[in-house]
């Protein structure tokens, strides 16, 4: 990926859209990786680049979007987070409608986000609705789900320290 953003950046011409498409998924490999310098700088070009798009792709500004306010999530920015996913979260509900699994992923960062602020009830109800959804859309054994049902009963165990 490194590679193709590499071309896509010196030698040849691109569309700022495709461009946007390898910056943001380059940057969110690097925050997965824990390299968030890297990993915002990518994702701030990929801002830049939708915006000089002739025809900008709203969803890909989502990803843009919604990968952002996970990394400040990751480096405990919490306002620019919270603002990064709800600007993508209502790209995503416009865009794909509200029983999406993208819109439920976003419900599922924007639950882990107010909980690792210790906003649990908050929390519970995001990471609940992310639930609803991706029961009816996924299949029982995918990994979104799984995570999402993981969450929640971690989420249940704060709430309900051991009386022993």
């Amino acid at each position: 990926m490194e590679r193709a953003l590499a071309l896509a950046t010196g030698q040849f011409r691109v569309d700022p859209t495709y461009l946007a498409m390898l910056q943001t998924n380059l940057g969110a490999q690097y925050s997965e990786e824990g390299r968030y310098l890297e990993a915002e700088r990518l994702l701030k070009e990929a801002l830049s680049s939708h915006a000089k798009a002739m025809r900008p792709s709203k969803l890909g500004l989502g990803y843009t979007l919604h990968n952002l306010g996970v990394l400040h999530s990751r480096q405990r920015e919490f306002v620019d987070a919270e603002r990064h996913l709800n600007q993508a979260f209502e790209i995503f509900q416009r865009t794909l409608g509200p029983e999406s699994p993208r819109v439920a992923n976003t419900w599922y960062s924007l639950g882990t986000l107010h909980r690792d602020q210790g906003e649990i009830e908050k929390a519970h109800d995001e990471l609940q609705r992310a639930l609803t959804i991706q029961v009816s859309s996924l299949a029982d054994d995918h990994p979104d789900l799984k995570r999402t049902r993981m969450a929640l009963a971690s989420l249940s165990q704060k709430a309900e320290p051991d009386k022993a």
